[in-house]
């Protein structure tokens, strides 16, 4: 309610919703006069509004109010009115109100406020200073002053009000054009409130999502554009990837974020095609590469033939495994480079591994006239000495097999490339490869890039590159340290194998009459891969039975009982997951459902395994074989 201590008017001013000047006033009889006689006293000429106001500022300093958050101002027809109270200020004797009634709105902000307080200081001082005056030196012109002042603020508050008006009209003008923008572009925009709810989808983002605009608006956005660049989901039963860019935007003068998507569906496709063209192209370059890698291994187990026939058998036998150590790299390489390699670590002997590279590149350090030495903690490693690694055999094999050949190249004849392997107690194992030669400066700060190379009549620059990316995919690292006199190492730190993980030793030989009652089924649509095979474990003391396809092989084991089976995956007819299914399914008979069904396979990745397992195979066996490794399994399983 309004309470007043005395007869009088007061004096009240704001701005209206239009951006209009308003004056609120209080006749005598505390009655609220209304808009039209409020304004009426405006459009008076400048000298009669002058003395009109300068006496209802004089009998308005006589008097006393007070508001609360609403008010009830009597009309002169009898009636109240409700007004909600925005804002008040006190200056001297006059009150600055701002009030809402039903039909009007007169907004007071902050900044207006503000500039209320400033004024507010300045008409402090000019009392106080009328105060301090003699009675004498008063005059009406002060009052006159006053209201001048009074007025001014007035206008600036409109001015104002209408610069805000402005800024929100160029603000609703950017929105628009932002809209007009998202729905001509061709990737979907999506604008989300802070509470993550829909407030704009653009006609590309209708069309992605499934869902219209106008259906959308304060609905919860389900989809998580946070957690990755990029986001795969399904849509009205199709299988869709997208790119996400999240951009912190305002909307309606509320924080908000503009997701930007960007439809990779088909690209993904592309490197989807690409991988499986390259996967092929692998199968077909493998395949030549088994008699090559195998029949050497067969021809050794000959007594006839002489040492030097042994070592030649072995040398080709080991240039085979090289090439197929280089195609198997080739896509795992790729899939480094974009971050889907899955590393599946196991334990790795790395004195082994460095005695394969040596033994492979023995020709080599005779052509060169380099030798190598092996330390392990600053002494000569042991002939049966054992140090485990976590990582894969292949990677660690591709990785130090460039370090080595690097280290050689950089050599001179007479020079000797020292490997030291150090066991240390923080978890991991280092190994520093040492030559005398000093890395070009042209190439120093760029050694781990791609196509690094210089002084080198050979070579693509892709050895150290290829290092770097291997030992961070095995979660280690690598470092080169290179002078004119200290020469150049190459350092690597890998994860050492827990104890848990250490394989277990090998079992004694199985004699060979238990051998001689295991027969084994060999299922293979290569003559070439089944002769190999066959003779191989012929060798070994099993008999064996042979089959070109998936139906052979259930037709084989109808006839005859088998030990175990040697499936490859990829055959004509019915392949080797079909036909694993079938085995279990008991179309085989009852008595070879729980058969111990080998998996033969050029691939090793974990998403071509998992059908293996899925069908029931028990184990996996990669080609070219090794056949120290198929009789450990072989072991294991009969």
């Amino acid at each position: 309610m309004l309470n007043k201590s005395n007869q009088g008017h007061a004096f009240a001013f704001a701005c209206d919703g239009q951006g209009g000047n308003c004056t609120l006033v209080l006749d005598k009889k505390g009655y609220f006069s209304d808009r039209e006689s409020a304004f009426s006293t405006m459009s008076m000429p400048d000298d009669l509004a002058r003395k009109q106001f300068g006496k209802l500022l004089l009998e308005a300093a006589e008097s006393g109010f007070s508001l609360c958050d609403q008010v009830m101002l009597p009309r002169e027809n009898g009636r109240c009115e409700r007004f909600s109270l925005f804002g008040i200020k006190r200056i001297d004797h006059v009150f600055v109100i701002a009030v809402q009634s039903p039909q009007h709105i007169f907004p007071l902000y902050e900044d207006l406020m503000k500039m209320i307080n400033e004024q507010s200081q300045m008409l402090r001082e000019t009392q106080r200073r009328s105060v301090t005056e003699p009675q004498a030196a008063r005059s009406p012109d002060r009052n006159i002053d006053f209201l001048q002042e009074l007025m001014e603020l007035n206008n600036e508050l409109a001015n104002m009000q209408r610069q805000i008006a402005k800024k929100n009209s160029l603000l609703q003008e950017q929105e628009k054009r932002f809209r007009s923008l998202a729905t001509a572009t061709p990737d979907p925009q999506i604008v989300l409130a802070a509470d993550n709810t829909f407030l704009f989808l653009n006609p590309a983002a209708e069309a992605i999502l499934a869902r219209r605009n106008e259906d959308s608006v304060g609905i919860p956005c389900l989809l998580d554009f946070n957690s990755s660049p990029e986001l795969c989901f399904s849509s009205s039963g199709n299988h869709i990837c997208v790119e996400v860019r999240s951009t912190e935007i305002q909307w309606n003068n509320q924080p908000a974020r503009l997701i930007s998507l960007r439809d990779i569906t088909e690209r993904k496709q592309v490197e989807q095609m690409k991988e499986d063209v390259q996967r092929i192209a692998q199968h077909d370059l493998i395949s030549p590469l088994n008699p090559i890698v195998n029949i050497p291994e067969l021809l050794q187990k000959d007594n006839n033939l002489t040492r030097e026939q042994k070592n030649m058998l072995r040398t080709i036998s080991r240039a085979g495994v090289r090439m197929l150590h280089m195609i198997r790299l080739s896509l795992d390489l790729h899939k480094m480079e974009t971050g889907r390699f899955e590393f599946s670590p196991e334990p790795v002997d790395l004195l082994e591994t460095f005695h394969d590279i040596l033994a492979d590149q023995s020709q080599n350090m005779l052509s060169r006239q380099v030798e190598v030495a092996l330390h392990v903690d600053n002494r000569h490693a042991c002939v049966d000495e054992k140090l485990y690694v976590s990582a894969q055999p292949m990677l660690c094999y591709s990785l130090f097999s460039n370090l080595v050949l690097n280290s050689m190249e950089a050599s001179q004849p007479g020079d000797t490339v020292l490997i030291s392997l150090h066991s240390g107690n923080d978890g991991r194992v280092r190994t520093d490869i040492h030559n005398n030669g000093a890395v070009p400066h042209a190439v120093r700060a760029r050694f781990f890039d791609k196509y690094a190379t210089a002084g080198k009549t050979h070579g693509t620059g892709l050895g150290t590159y290829s290092a770097r990316l291997i030992a961070n995919t095995l979660h280690g690292n690598i470092a080169m340290h290179t002078s004119e006199t200290a020469g150049t190492t190459v350092t690597v730190h890998l994860p050492a194998a827990r104890q848990a993980d250490m394989p277990e030793p090998l079992s004694s030989p199985i004699p060979d009459q238990l051998w001689h009652c295991a027969t084994i089924l060999i299922a293979d649509d290569e003559p070439v891969n089944r002769l190999i095979t066959k003779r191989l474990l012929e060798k070994s003391g099993f008999r064996v039975l042979l089959a070109e396809d998936g139906e052979q092989a259930l037709q084989r084991l109808r006839q005859h009982p088998c030990d175990a089976v040697l499936m490859d995956v990829q055959m004509p007819k019915l392949d080797g997951i079909q036909a694993t299914k079938a085995i279990r399914h008991g179309e085989a008979g009852k008595h070879h459902a729980a058969i111990p069904v080998i998996a033969l396979t050029a691939f090793m990745h974990k998403e071509e395994l998992a059908p293996c397992m899925e069908a029931g195979m028990t184990t996996v066996v990669r080609k070219p074989l090794d056949m120290d490794e198929l009789l450990t399994v072989l072991r294991n399983l009969l």
